[in-house]
């Protein structure tokens, strides 16, 4: 029965996204233990508390963009359309044109790059960004962080991580450099 609802969440997702589940339903058919075990992991995905939504949404897009060629960027961008963040903002993003963000954005994708990669630079940039947003802000960065990565990481170990894709905001081609990260 669990199995059976589960099924169908996948399907809705896979329609009103229009990206590919089968990773989800591969993990569902090799164990139901273990879907649930990912659905609890995946719970900090909604978290966000003192951070702004675009900086929230900042913070995901450059943490899936470190780890996926597309598909799993493609949704995020396509999420944060959806929830009203600016096709601008999220182009600039994605493009690594920090000179297009506000202050707080530009804050923010530097300190998730700066986490992603392990600098020295991430004290003062996590220092920076508490006193901007709180701690509880920071919480809601390192949330997005991690869960931005445990969707791209599962696909790929279960073996379905093999297809790049272009990404479109707004209808439009997005230039993603990945030397940025």
């Amino acid at each position: 029965m669990i199995s059976w609802l589960i099924h169908r969440k996948i399907d809705a997702f896979e329609k009103e996204f229009f990206y590919d589940m089968e990773y989800a339903r591969d993990l569902l058919e090799t164990s139901l233990k273990a879907m649930l075990l990912f659905h609890k992991a995946t719970g900090m995905r909604d978290y966000r508390d003192g951070l702004p939504k675009d900086a929230w949404y900042a913070a995901k897009l450059v943490a899936t963009r470190a780890e996926d060629c597309g598909p799993c960027t493609q949704l995020v961008a396509t999420m944060a359309e959806q929830d009203g963040q600016s096709p601008e903002m999220i182009r600039a993003v994605l493009s690594d044109r920090l000179e297009d963000l506000s202050d707080d954005l530009r804050l923010v994708v530097e300190l998730t790059r700066a986490i992603l990669r392990r600098e020295p630079t991430a004290d003062s940039l996590r220092d920076a960004a508490v006193k901007r947003f709180g701690r509880r802000g920071l919480v809601s960065i390192a949330f997005a962080i991690i869960s931005s990565r445990l969707y791209p990481t599962l696909k790929y170990a279960l073996g379905y991580g093999h297809t790049c894709a272009v990404v479109h905001v707004a209808d439009a081609p997005v230039l993603i450099p990945r030397e940025a990260l």
